[in-house]
């Protein structure tokens, strides 16, 4: 009987172990929510974020929002039903994001937010930047070049996002110091081209003798400079982002500067933190991504893995 018990015992002790190491090999699933999958900037990021998972052996279920609130919300209960260990979302705004952080919450799956963020009580970490930071570093920047002053308009992107309204006071804190420049115009709408061509051929009616255009991303960027083109003028035009057409256009003159925010070496970034944290790894509270700003002291050198 003791010899039975044993063997028993034995076998019971074996398959523990067993499951034991199962559960400590599984592989994690992680839930993506981006805003955009016509972005060129959140295109990147994707393809970064699926390198990153092919190299962990992880696996990523990916939804994407269009930049649609309600649509958002929708793909991350489908997440939440699918019942991923973790997610990662770029939320396309702060308040209207909240609904979509709560409801992770309530079924206990952890978020990181990603590019875009929210109130840190809803994330374990946010991977990113101080986007106020970066906004006064177009400030500096851009008051360098205007060292008589002139009119500025701004290129806002999204109202209520993050990202837009925390780069926005970092630039008015900077440019808000120099007496000669003055901001006169400032609009929000969709992060697209053919937005940032509609509203800077309005400021440009608007203001004749414009000498400078802040835009939030590239695409409202590449937008205000076709606009300029088209009516001739002399407008510093600044973007954000560092796609590839924005460096593209910094080269050619067109486009005065840009900032890469690398996406694809972001997107990895995210997968490895959010693998980091499934294994029980603490985050910082912003997980950092390198920046470059691009203009034309440095567009020449800059090689696509230097972007990317």
């Amino acid at each position: 009987m003791a010899s039975r018990i044993l063997v028993v015992w034995g076998i019971s002790v074996a398959l523990l172990l067993q499951v034991s190491s199962a559960v400590a090999q599984k592989k994690p699933v992680i839930g993506v929510s981006l805003a955009s999958s016509t972005n060129p900037f959140y295109v990147a990021m994707e393809k970064g974020m699926v390198a990153k998972a092919q190299e962990l052996g992880v696996t990523l279920r990916l939804v994407r929002a269009e930049e649609d609130q309600v649509k958002q919300l929708d793909g991350l209960l489908d997440l939440v039903q699918a019942k991923v260990d973790i997610i990662l979302i770029s939320p396309i705004s702060s308040a209207g994001g909240t609904a979509a952080y709560e409801a992770a919450r309530a079924a206990k799956i952890p978020v990181l937010s990603v590019a875009r963020s929210v109130d840190p009580k809803y994330h374990v970490a946010f991977v990113g930047s101080d986007w106020i930071k970066q906004g006064e570093r177009i400030g500096e920047w851009l008051a360098g070049k205007l060292r008589s002053g002139g009119k500025v308009g701004m290129l806002l992107g999204p109202a209520g996002a993050s990202v837009s309204i925390d780069m926005e006071n970092g630039f008015k804190k900077v440019v808000g110091k120099r007496s000669g420049i003055r901001i006169v115009a400032g609009h929000h709408s969709a992060l697209t081209k053919a937005d940032g061509l509609k509203l800077a051929e309005d400021m440009l009616t608007a203001v004749p003798d414009l000498h400078a255009v802040y835009a939030m991303n590239d695409e409202l960027a590449l937008g205000a400079v076709q606009a300029v083109k088209t009516a001739k003028k002399r407008v510093i035009v600044t973007g954000f982002n560092g796609v590839p057409p924005a460096v593209a256009a910094v080269k050619a003159g067109d486009l005065a500067m840009t900032i890469a925010l690398k996406p694809m070496t972001w997107g990895k970034l995210a997968v490895q933190a959010a693998v980091d944290h499934v294994k029980g790894k603490s985050l910082p509270r912003i997980v950092e991504i390198e920046t470059v700003l691009v203009d034309q002291s440095n567009v020449a050198k800059l090689t696509p893995q230097d972007l990317q």
